[in-house]
């Protein structure tokens, strides 16, 4: 019985744990030098699954755009439903 408990809790904590995760932007910086010395700045936009996230496009396009990137990469999931298309 305390096992179910504890599972119970453990399922709860990473249901908790994925939420909070869904609901903020990060944005890391990684340097690294070119032969050209030049800064390049890469931003890349990850699993937005736009139907349940809680940011306007504008917030995302506001946060993408004060990184001033040279190139702008998508990668993951956008949608998840065929009906978001």
């Amino acid at each position: 019985m305390i096992a179910i408990y504890i599972l119970a809790l453990i399922l709860a904590a990473v249901g908790i744990v994925a939420y909070i995760q869904t609901r903020s932007i990060d944005v890391n910086h990684i340097h690294h030098t070119l032969e050209s010395n030049r800064p390049v700045v890469v931003c890349q936009l990850s699993d937005l699954h736009l139907e349940r996230n809680p940011f306007s496009p504008e917030k995302i396009a506001s946060i993408v755009e004060r990184q001033k990137p040279d190139f702008l990469t998508f990668t993951g999931d956008y949608i998840e439903k065929e009906k978001a298309i």
